[in-house]
């Protein structure tokens, strides 16, 4: 009887994995991003990093003040400011300089492949389904860490942040233990072609690692990567700093998923299509086009005021996620060839 239960939703299996692991990184990256938001409460329990003046009432605008916080160069300055003698700001951790930087640098790397369960036409659609992680839990990570911190829950203030997410990532990580199964190592495409072939030289991952494309490739991730995480772990501080009079964090979080989930989608069935008819490599002109649509966008993100910031970190993310998702399963498609 359970055997029969068991063939008739064995198509659903796949699904099963693709959601399990894609929680799961969004949960993981949801602990990965979250000092990014959390940063200025932990310093002020912790109390390092640099302290200055900053705006405490979130009722005022920058515009209504006759001298801005970030004036004043010590505390007895700082709380002197005040409108009808209630003091505006206050003298106090801001969650940046070296100890936070040096506490977020070296950030964790974690490579994840789902490659094996789905076939390979639907390839770059399932690795942007499961890479939608970064975006689900960077997005996540705006709401949770801007306002769970004040409430206090259990007198944890910012811990219960992090606990929380582990919680439901022990979950997760049981049921990725007991009930996904390791698939078998399989050659598909031209891997199969090369492969039936047995006179063929056998490739190594240093032959891998040493071709010029994998090389550039691994150059232009880092470089990406670099900006995306300086943005990533900063740009919440950034925006309470020099925008305080506007709370962003749930306009961070909705552009970040919606759009992202988007950019996901899209970029997954267009790189799919491309790749349909003109084969592997076209995934490289996704590559670029992608990033140089992406790039200019990317600056206007902390070049604009609020609003326009908001509009073209959008523009950015959608066209960045089609980078991902080619440049993921180009990677994949190089290093498989040594299996």
């Amino acid at each position: 009887m359970m055997l029969e239960i068991r063939q008739k939703i064995a198509f659903l299996y796949p699904t099963y994995v693709l959601a399990i692991v894609s929680i799961g990184y969004v949960l993981g990256e949801l602990g990965h991003y979250m000092i990014g938001v959390t940063s200025k409460a932990i310093a002020m329990d912790l109390h390092y990093g640099d302290i200055t003046c900053q705006l405490n009432n979130t009722e005022l605008y920058l515009s209504d003040l006759p001298v801005v916080c970030s004036d004043a160069n010590n505390s007895d300055t700082c709380l002197s400011l005040s409108i009808d003698d209630e003091p505006y700001c206050e003298w106090t951790y801001n969650g940046l300089g070296l100890d936070y930087q040096i506490l977020a640098g070296p950030s964790f790397i974690a490579v994840f492949t789902v490659v094996g369960v789905i076939m390979e036409e639907k390839r770059a659609l399932v690795m942007s389904i499961f890479n939608w992680g970064i975006y689900g839990g960077y997005g996540i990570a705006f709401p949770v860490g801007r306002y769970i911190p004040p409430l206090n829950a259990w007198g944890l203030g910012w811990r219960v942040c992090y606990y929380g997410a582990g919680i439901v990532a022990l979950i997760f990580a049981f049921l990725t233990i007991f009930t996904l199964k390791e698939p078998e190592r399989q050659s598909i495409g031209e891997d199969a072609a090369a492969q039936a072939n047995p006179d063929a030289k056998k490739v190594t991952i240093w032959t891998v690692m040493s071709e010029p494309r994998v090389i550039m490739l691994c150059l232009a991730a880092s470089i990406r990567h670099c900006g995306g995480m300086c943005f990533a772990y900063n740009c919440d501080l950034y925006y309470q700093i020099y925008f305080p009079d506007y709370d962003l964090g749930w306009w961070l979080f909705a552009v970040t998923i919606v759009v992202g989930s988007i950019g996901v989608v899209v970029g997954g069935v267009i790189s799919d299509k491309f790749v349909a008819k003109m084969g592997i490599r076209s995934r490289v002109i996704i590559l670029a086009a992608s990033q140089l649509i992406a790039t200019p966008f990317a600056f206007g993100s902390v070049y604009c005021e609020p609003l326009g910031a908001i509009i073209t970190l959008g523009i950015s993310y959608f066209f960045g996620k089609y980078l991902t998702n080619s440049q993921l399963s180009r990677h994949q498609h190089a290093v498989q060839k040594i299996s």
